[in-house]
């Protein structure tokens, strides 16, 4: 990794105008920037809409809106409004043609992002790093530092996702809630119903029976959220299941007065999607639901944000697509008894803070384990199984040569082979590479005595490995 002249960098772009989630996680990163370089002009390149949860922020001097180009004549028209605004460097956290060699063409000297993307490998080659997704136990917080590790950026285990609410959205949304019959003298749980592309969302049908399981044991006043066309369809499911009247903002928040309303609760309630990075980042505790297989808490958690996580995949033997999944295997599982406890002890001041336990607990939930042996080491691999279940790790284990091996991979989601025959490598990496379709990632292939570790000693180890992984 080249380190810049940062002294020669007066006016510094940050290229992120996609989802707000991505725009969420990326402000960690902003800041230490800011903070790194005080006297240098930071400018966010947004979109329409995640540029409405960044004006209010400090160590952001400017907000652009990018543009859309529509054909070859637009794309040069792009360039020159890029080049408008002098900027020295631009960090691509959003890596696309259009803006990457925007940047380049309009002559932004010192441009940083990922330069796996063979297309965009000129623009990004000298000051760009490969972005290794197969490094699974990263969270996407620090992926970001490391694009903006050229500028002295390094990213530390007590970074904050921490944003203050828009007054204005604040106030908006007491307005709202009084009128929609919030009397502020209940708690106030928070669910957003919905999802974005990259995830499931659970049924209506299971959120209806968890407010309903939930008011049997807390009077509470609970505030449902979204504004897709499908979350309408999901609140007009869950008001004819539910036996309590609802606190209706579904269609009715722009995203300013969604993130006031968010600031409000007491909980909240919901996959992963923007909303939850928003709720994340505005320090509201949270119930963390991971449905499928794919999207997993180690990149995409709470990070140290007060919660819980809600995840069972165990059980589901299908490829991910996540949200073009037929099935509900993934919803069906979730239980809505374990989410009310959860809910409850939140609202007793419990749950997971610190990200060296918050680690512990992704690493258990994200990454299923296959132990593998021979003849000879058919015991050790028993043990080395019941040492790691023992743990809390979700471990499976197979023969060598069992044919059933390449199955149990990609039906159970296996993210670690651990090798106790200390033989076989060049066959499990051809194994690892076959099931990486169906895995989104190919699996690590680990080995190494691990009897005498601690659970700790063990996630740092297979951390250890990741890191040291090459394709």
């Amino acid at each position: 990794m080249k380190t810049l002249p940062v002294e020669n960098i007066s006016k510094l772009l940050i290229v992120r105008p996609d989802a707000i989630g991505d725009m969420i996680l990326t402000l960690p990163a902003i800041k230490a920037i800011k903070e790194a370089l005080p006297n240098t002009v930071i400018t966010v390149l947004a979109s329409p809409i995640n540029s409405k949860i960044i004006e209010h922020l400090p160590y952001i001097d400017e907000v652009i809106i990018d543009r859309k180009v529509t054909s070859f004549f637009g794309f040069f028209s792009y360039v020159k409004w890029l080049k408008s605004f002098g900027f020295d460097c631009a960090v691509h956290y959003y890596s696309e043609s259009k803006t990457c060699w925007g940047a380049y063409f309009a002559g932004i000297k010192y441009n940083l992002g990922d330069k796996a993307k063979l297309g965009l490998w000129p623009v990004l080659r000298k000051y760009g790093l490969f972005y290794r997704s197969f490094d699974q136990p990263k969270h996407v917080v620090h992926y970001n530092f490391m694009l903006a590790g050229p500028l002295g950026i390094r990213f530390k285990d007590d970074v904050s996702l921490s944003i203050p609410v828009p007054k204005e959205g604040r106030e908006n949304a007491e307005i709202l809630l009084r009128k929609l019959g919030r009397k502020n003298i209940r708690p106030i749980v928070g669910i957003h119903l919905g999802v974005g592309g990259g995830n499931r969302p659970l049924t209506p049908e299971k959120y209806a029976y968890y407010i309903n399981e939930l008011s049997k044991e807390l009077d509470c006043d609970i505030v449902i959220t979204g504004h897709t066309e499908k979350e309408k369809e999901y609140r007009k499911v869950i008001e004819g299941l539910v036996n309590r009247s609802l606190l209706d903002c579904v269609g009715k928040t722009d995203l300013k007065t969604l993130a006031g309303v968010l600031s409000l609760l007491d909980v909240y309630v919901g996959v992963d999607t923007g909303p939850s990075h928003l709720a994340s980042a505005l320090e509201r505790p949270q119930l963390a639901i991971f449905p499928s297989k794919r999207v997993k808490p180690l990149s995409w958690g709470p990070l140290n944000n007060r919660h819980f996580l809600i995840r069972n995949v165990v059980n589901c033997e299908y490829f991910c697509p996540h949200e073009h999944c037929p099935y509900t295997v993934c919803s069906d599982d979730i239980s809505a008894t374990d989410m009310v406890a959860k809910t409850l002890m939140l609202l007793n001041g419990e749950g997971m803070t610190d990200y060296s336990d918050q680690k512990i607990e992704w690493f258990k939930s994200s990454l299923n384990i296959c132990v593998v042996f021979d003849d000879e080491t058919k015991s050790l691999g028993f043990d080395t199984r019941a040492h790691l279940n023992k743990l809390g790790f979700v471990v499976h284990s197979r023969h060598i040569t069992s044919d059933s091996l390449f199955d149990l991979l990609t039906k159970h989601d296996i993210s670690i082979i651990h090798n106790v025959t200390q033989k076989y490598s060049k066959r499990l990496w051809i194994l690892s590479q076959r099931a990486n379709p169906k895995l989104h990632n190919p699996p690590l292939v680990s080995d190494g005595e691990i009897m005498d570790l601690s659970e700790v000693d063990i996630v740092n180890k297979y951390c250890k490995d990741f890191q040291d992984k090459r394709i």
